[in-house]
């Protein structure tokens, strides 16, 4: 397709990265590269409402366990979000992370805690 695209980080905890649209058919797909990752995001009417799927595609193992408790954060404000709730949500990054190390293992959590999340 090749619409670029750059990622920014508002808070500066990690440089700006790149990636590219690879697939776009609205309202039901958008796939990109994420830096060197792949997000494929897919909504499926259902009933009265729909339901997400966020596919991310990596090669490195180790950052699962992070990602995974990303996603997570990010999936619940959304879903907040939807219900009407503009309070922005406390970050519970430091609480779901290590059930997630825990389901996923060690070697799936050798990425350890990103720029800026550090437990207080």
């Amino acid at each position: 397709m090749g619409n670029h695209l750059t990622f920014s980080d508002p808070q500066s905890r990690v440089p700006d990265f790149t990636g590219e649209v690879l697939a776009f058919q609205p309202p039901a797909l958008l796939e990109f590269r994420w830096g060197p990752d792949t997000l494929r995001l897919e909504v499926v009417a259902r009933g009265s409402g729909c339901t997400l799927t966020l596919l991310h595609t990596f090669d490195e193992h180790g950052k699962a366990a992070r990602d995974a408790a990303g996603w997570h954060v990010c999936l619940d404000a959304l879903a907040r979000h939807l219900d009407g709730n503009s309070e922005p949500p406390a970050s519970l990054w430091g609480e779901v992370h290590p059930g997630y190390v825990s389901s996923f293992g060690p070697e799936a959590s050798a990425a350890g805690v990103p720029a800026g999340y550090e437990p207080g």
